[in-house]
């Protein structure tokens, strides 16, 4: 659905007057956009010559950072995918029919079922956010030279993924009674 999007296509779709995609998207793709500078200053440094001198400790820390930023990015992508489609999935649980008992069952039950997964996605963002920190720590302190600004990009879109998740945990939290 979104990640079939270019990015004149996508931004469009995020500034449209459609609730989905929205802050929990755009945090899933400042993860994606994360995982995907960290891993740049990985292939811009493993195997050039600026590491040349680096110890087998350091190209093994590279190498490692680098698969969990190419592991991060495709993870934020399904995620960004996962929060527009909780989102409509409660949008349409609300439009649910309610004039029978087994209607309003049903619709309570796909209600709270949505809610969840509302909650459930921008949280699980937060959580795997956190586990690229250390990667894009790795590109700061050992990665090229040339490429400490993407590092310091990367950090910044980390942090952003991190509390735009959080702000959509807070702002639908209080509509989940569990």
């Amino acid at each position: 659905m979104l990640k079939e999007m270019n990015l004149e296509e996508f931004t469009l779709e995020l500034a449209s007057a459609s609730p989905a995609p929205g802050g929990g998207s755009a945090s899933g793709v400042a993860g994606a956009l994360a995982a995907s500078l960290s891993t740049m200053v990985m292939n811009l440094t493993i195997g050039k010559p600026v590491s040349a001198g680096y110890s087998e400790e350091w190209q093994q820390r590279l190498r490692a950072a680098k698969a969990v930023s190419d592991e991060a990015r495709g993870k934020f992508l399904e995620l960004m995918e996962d929060d527009t489609k909780g989102f409509l999935s409660y949008m349409a649980a609300i439009k649910l029919p309610k004039t029978t008992d087994e209607e309003i069952l049903r619709r309570k039950a796909a209600i709270e079922a949505a809610k969840q997964a509302v909650l459930e996605v921008p949280r699980t963002i937060a959580l795997e956010a956190v586990k690229l920190y250390d990667a894009i720590e790795t590109a700061s302190q050992i990665g090229n030279p040339s490429a400490l600004s993407d590092a310091g990009v990367a950090s910044l879109l980390l942090d952003t993924a991190v509390k735009g998740a959080v702000y959509n945990v807070k702002i639908n939290l209080p509509m989940v009674k569990d």
